[in-house]
């Protein structure tokens, strides 16, 4: 049974009104922030993007528990993200299209069920082997 705090990869379309919809985008990494039990439907959790602040209702069979260590808190890496920019700053990146690639790679990287802060750890390691 899911409480909240966990985080969680949504895995399936969701009942939203009267339609079944993919409301968030399968694959994507959430926060769980309330849950409820219904008779007819079981367990129910409110979920919430990481980089979101609208919550959904899924079903718990819906979403996927991801284990606590795979995804760290969003605010964390605050010190990777910004020494990697920096770093692309110094090279002579173009900031519009820099925070476009970090947004992508980012998504990307929660997606794939990488560490955010480790990733862009790994990132700046990259670019100081040059």
């Amino acid at each position: 049974m899911l409480k909240v705090g966990d985080t969680v990869k949504v895995i399936n379309k969701t009942l939203f009104y009267t339609e079944i919809t993919e409301v968030i985008p399968i694959g994507t990494i959430c926060r769980v922030t309330s849950t409820e039990y219904s008779e007819k439907e079981g367990n129910i959790v409110g979920i919430v993007p990481l980089d979101g602040s609208r919550e959904y209702w899924y079903l718990e069979c819906e979403v996927e528990k991801l284990e606590s260590n795979v995804i760290k808190n969003p605010e964390i890496s605050n010190k990777s993200l910004e020494e990697f920019i920096n770093r692309m700053e110094m090279n002579g990146i173009n900031s519009d299209a820099m925070m476009c690639v970090i947004e992508n790679l980012s998504h990307l990287a929660a997606d794939n069920g990488f560490d955010r802060e480790g990733f862009f750890d790994e990132l700046i390691n990259m670019m100081n082997k040059d």
